[in-house]
């Protein structure tokens, strides 16, 4: 058995020890990661770990490819060892239950992902504050304290403040740590690790907690994380001492049946579980084990190992969760002090990412330590137009995605036909003239559209109405011997830039293009080569490249040096105070003409690669 294996045994074991013995090895292990080169704001959303050994919270950005990577100014300094993290809906706030100082730290999120301490913070909580859960809807948090066993509830203020629900604390069971919230958010459950079940509760429209008949409800030995199925059905449970993993069915009442076949094995002291954000799959992190086990969650809710699964982690997993898109999972590992990153596959199986596991930028991230900030729902935007006889062309290229890129579109054109897929601006004959309502509902890139999709702490995708909008579309009569001018099409493609702005210097300049309707996309663009104290910067040509991108398609285009310019680039990367930029121009032209246009820096380095940059997207239109 390995170190921390006996935190089932005692009410706290394994907890006030971790900020003990850091010394200066975990010292230079934080300053390590501190000082790594960042890559700025990211943009497929953050990474938060807890640190129990360093009284810290590290925000890690995410990259196209999956790779976490240290903010700017990360770590930031929270309350006396940190266990659980949680954000809030909109992604604009972060909590924090801290376990040795008995309160929660509250934060504000800025866009590039840093964090900002609340007025207020820390606010007061009960004793021993562990797992932590924020509503789907936004408005309440809920804190298990393992020592006082009971949960402190809280409304959540217009700037993330924090006031104590009526009636809080509420009364749990023993060692009450792992919570979760059901994702209709009419109910609350508590894993009681020492009297081995869950206590579920109904939430009143106050946010305050009554206990449901029936609970607590028996679990396995050591109940510890909770997690939900999106669709509200199911209801999972890692127990940590039985080695296995407590499933249940969800009454409408919120009560909590056992299903068939349950409890279902997992590794050794299996400690996080997370829901993937389809419904279909189950992780658990095995803490003594170091391995993640992956589930199939079938139709009755019964779980079955996915072949190759159990997949190697870091030294003592724990806190764990699927990506917005569920195309990565993220581990944090207690005594490495890492994050493991996994491409999940079509069948659920994990292959770990190259470089991983990644400094996690705190020591000793414990239970329920990491969390993903969730992705923002897209806003549809449509209109119509009379194009012919009773043919309507519709445009929804107006659309629009906070953090990323809308690539769905669900047309309803009012007279029972339908229309799917990446096309914004679909043309429709209409069968006879009349009034109809047409509806649209977009889909962004990380597959998030209007709803919420919620596993029990932190939602996943912040999905709303405003991914929806509806048109009412009058068609006129057809003019005999008369045909309506042809519509003209004056919109410039939207054009989205991605890509890394540090690379290493080759024969390549790099960059990642996608456009929202088909369009040929041209890069050109010249070295920069500029010495301080030299006001005469020198300018080498690159190659320029064009390619044609369908709508939602992410092509890389690469700049090529001539042997001639890589040399004279190499010599300037090595000298002293001499920096090289590639600056480029980009520009994307649809089948009408219209044009949008782009600009990107590069920053060329010799030596090893550097992080991933920021995804950056072109207006509409520009004019040119």
């Amino acid at each position: 058995m390995q170190a921390g294996a006996t935190v089932s045994g005692v009410r706290r074991a394994g907890r006030r020890h971790r900020a003990a013995g850091l010394g200066a090895t975990w010292l230079a292990a934080v300053l390590a990661v501190l000082l790594v080169p960042t890559a700025g704001a990211q943009a497929k959303g953050t990474v938060y770990v807890s640190g129990v050994g360093s009284d810290a919270v590290a925000a890690l950005g995410l990259a196209d490819s999956g790779w976490p990577a240290p903010i700017p100014a990360s770590p930031f300094g929270a309350g006396g060892t940190p266990e659980g993290v949680a954000v809030s809906p909109d992604g604009r706030r972060l909590y924090v239950a801290n376990d040795g100082s008995d309160n929660v730290s509250g934060f504000s999120i800025g866009a590039d992902g840093a964090l900002t301490e609340l007025a207020g913070s820390p606010f007061a909580a009960g004793d021993g504050p562990s797992g932590i859960a924020v509503s789907p809807d936004g408005r309440r948090l809920y804190v298990a304290n393992d020592t006082s066993d009971d949960i402190s509830g809280f409304s959540i203020g217009p700037g993330g403040s924090l006031t104590e629900l009526a009636g809080s604390p509420f009364a749990a069971s023993l060692a009450a740590e792992g919570i979760a919230a059901s994702p209709d958010g009419r109910h609350v459950y508590v894993a009681n690790r020492l009297s081995d079940d869950v206590s579920g509760y109904a939430v009143a429209a106050d946010g305050s907690l009554s206990e449901l008949a029936g609970s607590p409800f028996a679990a396995g030995n050591g109940p510890l994380g909770v997690a939900a199925t999106p669709d509200d059905r199911r209801l999972y449970v890692a127990n940590l001492t039985s080695n296995d993993v407590s499933g249940y069915a969800v009454a409408a009442d919120g009560s909590l049946s056992e299903l068939a076949g349950s409890p279902f094995a997992a590794g050794l002291f299996p400690r996080g579980i997370a829901a993937g954000p389809d419904g279909g799959r189950l992780y658990v992190a095995n803490f003594d084990s170091n391995e993640v086990s992956s589930f199939a969650v079938a139709a009755d809710g019964s779980l079955a190992e996915l072949a190759g699964s159990p997949f190697a982690a870091g030294n003592s997993p724990q806190g764990i969760a699927a990506s917005p898109d569920g195309r990565h999972l993220y581990v944090s590992n207690t005594f490495s002090d890492d994050v493991s990153g996994y491409a999940v596959a079509a069948d659920g199986s994990l292959a770990e990412l190259a470089g991983s596991p990644f400094a996690a930028g705190v020591a000793f991230p414990s239970f329920q330590s990491l969390v993903i900030r969730p992705n923002q729902g897209p806003r549809a935007a449509a209109t119509a137009r009379l194009v012919g006889a009773l043919r309507i062309g519709f445009d929804a290229r107006a659309s629009s995605d906070p953090d990323g890129a809308v690539t769905g579109y669900a047309w309803s054109f009012g007279d029972g036909h339908t229309l799917g897929g990446a096309d914004p601006a679909p043309t429709h004959a209409y069968a006879a003239p009349g009034t109809y309502t047409a509806t649209l509902r977009v889909t962004d890139d990380e597959g998030c559209s209007n709803t919420v999709v919620y596993t029990g702490q932190t939602a996943s995708c912040n999905g709303s109405n405003a991914a929806v909008t509806r048109l009412t579309v009058v068609v006129p009569p057809p003019l005999v011997g008369v045909q309506p001018p042809p519509a003209r099409d004056t919109r410039p493609p939207g054009l989205r830039l991605s890509g890394e702005r540090r690379q290493r210097l080759g024969r390549k300049v790099k960059l990642k293009a996608s456009v929202d309707e088909p369009a040929r996309v041209c890069a050109s663009g010249r070295l920069v080569i500029k010495k301080k104290g030299k006001r005469r910067a020198k300018r080498l040509q690159l190659r320029a490249k064009t390619k044609t991108l369908a709508p939602g398609e992410k092509r890389t285009l690469k700049l090529r040096l001539s042997r001639r310019t890589l040399q004279k680039a190499r010599r300037a990367v090595g000298a002293k105070h001499t920096r090289v930029r590639a600056r480029l121009k980009i520009s994307a032209t649809d089948p009408a003409g219209n044009r949008a246009r782009a600009r990107r820096t590069v920053k060329l380095r010799g030596g090893h690669r550097a992080g991933a940059g920021r995804a950056g997207t072109a207006p509409a239109a520009e004019g040119r």
